[in-house]
């Protein structure tokens, strides 16, 4: 079809791009491929003449390559797009960035919490334990982020976590997450605890 065909001239514009000296460029390329292009199984099967498990192969070689860029925005990008592309074979290179607990500003982020989410979004069987380890995170941020993402990922299983989380962690703003996310599991174990909690925070 002539959409195909456009969408194929599009695809192949793209590629050069990641080799860009400029960086807005990179990551311009890294979210059209992986967004726009690999969300549209049926005009990759009908104009590369690829399997779907093929093309996903294939753009994860892509994107695996752009994890080595001198850019921390390029490199955050590709761990999002492997995410977005659902690349298992790719979830134990991105566990090395769980380590990464810097913010590197509004465009690159945290590369740890990037790859958490990546991690959630492929659905790798590792990803509960390596969240639950995250509540521990020197990060208020990844804390926060890791509470919400823990109790969709596994309603029932996170709740003795996220009491934990509960009696121990002194940051306002987690606190508050944590409560109101036991609350919206309406988990009758975690009632007294929660009123134990918010009668603490009014005395």
């Amino acid at each position: 079809t002539v959409e195909g065909a456009n969408r194929h001239e599009r695809f192949e514009e793209e590629l050069p791009k990641l080799y860009s000296e400029d960086e807005w460029d990179r990551c311009t390329s890294i979210s059209q491929i992986a967004c726009n292009e690999f969300s549209n199984m049926e005009f990759f099967v009908g104009n590369l003449g690829k399997k779907f498990d093929e093309l996903r192969k294939l753009l994860t070689s892509i994107f695996e390559k752009a994890l080595q860029d001198p850019s921390k925005r390029v490199v955050g990008d590709a761990i999002e797009a492997l995410g977005d592309i659902k690349s298992l074979k790719s979830a134990p290179k991105l566990e090395k960035y769980l380590d990464d607990e810097k913010d590197y500003g509004t465009l690159a982020g945290i590369p740890a919490l990037r790859a958490i989410k990546a991690l959630v979004r492929m659905k790798y069987e590792k990803t509960f334990s390596l969240l639950a380890k995250k509540l521990k995170s020197k990060s208020q941020i990844i804390r926060f982020e890791v509470v919400e993402l823990l109790s969709k990922l596994d309603p029932k299983k996170s709740i003795p976590y996220l009491e934990k989380v509960l009696k121990a962690d002194k940051d306002s703003n987690v606190h508050k997450k944590t409560i109101n996310t036991l609350a919206d599991l309406q988990s009758t174990k975690s009632i007294s605890l929660i009123e134990k909690e918010l009668e603490y925070d009014n005395i």
